[in-house]
């Protein structure tokens, strides 16, 4: 008798689970569903109203990001010309410095030993030099041997080469040739700025031993920093030279106007290529480096568009649902697509999505609720 219950009661369970309806049925595909399927009462339920695409006149915008820069002349890097030892600076970030400056002295025996070998050189230069000329007018008289001559011209002209070297040595060392000849050996050299700016960064302190390789300082001029934006392949074709953009600093809430001066001419592994935009009021305070938004505002074009609440955005892509109705039940589909600018609640479509989805009915209200049914519900 309670084997008979126990019977009895487990197929009243099955029964009742098999008359248990879903409110929606779903297609699926792996492990995503691609298909949601409802009945009018369902679809009223949820809020869902559809549109088709349209074409309209619409002042597009880009969105961007990017970077402050300067140009490559406007930031240089400070490396001694011959290695040696900080024997004194000053200077600290965010110093303020003018070209020919001296921000730091170094110290070098070898600095001594080159101005030696120099004026070593420079002396026996001058007695080599009157001794070749001796011997080539010998040498034009038939009195002494020709070898004799080319001996006293090869001496000559290696001491030469070896002056003219040191000679070059020293002008690059920034030391003053004129006092050296006149007796007068310097042990140290000044590090001088090349430009007006900034010191950005200071790599060094008193007593370092810095090699030639070795950067010291980086100093940076502000005076015309411009913005470095990523744009996206896809929005290439809107592109001109001249165009406006607004610019976004951070956590700013104000807008900085810019043009586009430069359009570069090769795409980056991301996809992307790098514009450059001239601000319309060069500020000093700007800091290279800094990150921003960028706005680039696109002349009124005609375009295919959607509202934007008929694009949801789903693992990085963004998708549409299209609705077909067939026996009173209506299918809803995922279908991906690629936009362009957005204006006034409304976004645009790349004319190859949009041709496919011309004519078909999007779901222009209720997209989200749809994905997460879809993904995220047992509803």
């Amino acid at each position: 008798m309670k084997k008979i219950l126990m019977m009895v009661l487990s197929f009243a369970f099955i029964v009742s689970c098999g008359k248990e309806s879903p409110k929606a049925e779903s297609k699926k595909e792996g492990n995503s569903a691609k298909e949601l399927t409802f009945d009018l009462a369902k679809k009223q339920k949820i809020g869902l109203q559809v549109c088709e695409i349209t074409s309209q006149n619409m002042p597009m915008i880009i969105n961007a990001t990017g970077v402050l820069d300067v140009p490559p002349q406007n930031s240089i890097s400070v490396s001694p010309q011959m290695a040696g030892f900080v024997k004194s600076t000053s200077m600290l970030q965010g110093m303020k410095v003018k070209k020919g400056q001296v921000i730091a002295v170094m110290q070098n025996q070898e600095y001594i030993q080159i101005q030696q070998d120099y004026l070593e050189n420079k002396s026996q230069l001058e007695y080599l030099e009157g001794e070749y000329k001796r011997q080539e007018i010998l040498s034009k008289d038939n009195i002494n041997s020709q070898k004799v001559f080319a001996q006293a011209k090869a001496n000559y002209q290696s001491t030469l080469a070896r002056y003219s070297a040191l000679k070059a040595k020293i002008n690059m060392l920034g030391m003053n040739l004129k006092k050296i000849e006149a007796g007068e050996i310097f042990s140290t050299i000044d590090i001088k700025s090349e430009i007006n700016g900034t010191i950005s960064e200071v790599f060094v302190n008193i007593g370092k031993f810095v090699n030639p390789n070795e950067v010291m300082f980086r100093i940076v001029n502000t005076e015309h920093i411009h913005a470095e934006i990523k744009v996206f392949e896809k929005d290439l074709a809107f592109l001109q030279i001249g165009q406006e953009v607004s610019i976004r600093l951070g956590n700013e809430n104000v807008d900085r106007k810019a043009e586009i001066h430069l359009i570069g001419k090769e795409l980056s592994q991301d996809r992307t290529l790098r514009i450059h935009c001239h601000l319309d009021k060069e500020e000093s305070s700007l800091i290279p480096g800094m990150f921003l938004k960028a706005m680039i505002h696109i002349p009124n074009k005609n375009v295919d568009v959607l509202p934007e609440s008929a694009v949801v955005k789903y693992e990085g892509k963004n998708y549409v649902f299209i609705e077909n109705v067939s026996n009173n039940k209506f299918t809803y589909t995922m279908s991906e697509v690629k936009v362009g600018g957005s204006h006034d609640e409304m976004i645009s479509l790349e004319k190859v999505f949009a041709d496919n989805l011309r004519g078909k009915k999007i779901v222009s209200k209720g997209a989200y609720k749809l994905l997460s049914q879809e993904f995220n519900s047992n509803d």
